[in-house]
């Protein structure tokens, strides 16, 4: 349970920081997520008469695919065009 909690902690302080630890914390969070929704709530039960609903894990699939940033696109600098002379001289 301690390790669970560090790693949600992680999780939760990872998303604030640049693009690539923010996105490598959402996947931290999706692997958790789809851990405990398989390990803790067996699937939703779907696989059973009883089941009413698929639980949570793939809502949080979801969510944390909503928070998912783009990292910066870094291209070749502009191309800077010569003077044109126009007066011939």
């Amino acid at each position: 349970m301690v390790v669970l909690a560090v790693l949600l902690a992680v999780v939760a302080v990872g998303v604030y920081g640049p693009s690539r630890l923010g996105n490598a914390a959402l996947v931290l969070a999706v692997v958790l997520s789809v851990v405990v929704w398989v390990v803790g709530e067996d699937f939703g039960t779907v696989f059973t008469n009883a089941a009413t609903d698929l639980n949570s894990g793939p809502l949080l699939v979801l969510v944390a695919a909503a928070y998912w940033r783009p990292s910066p696109r870094v291209g070749p600098a502009p191309a800077i065009e010569p003077a044109v002379n126009l007066g011939g001289t």
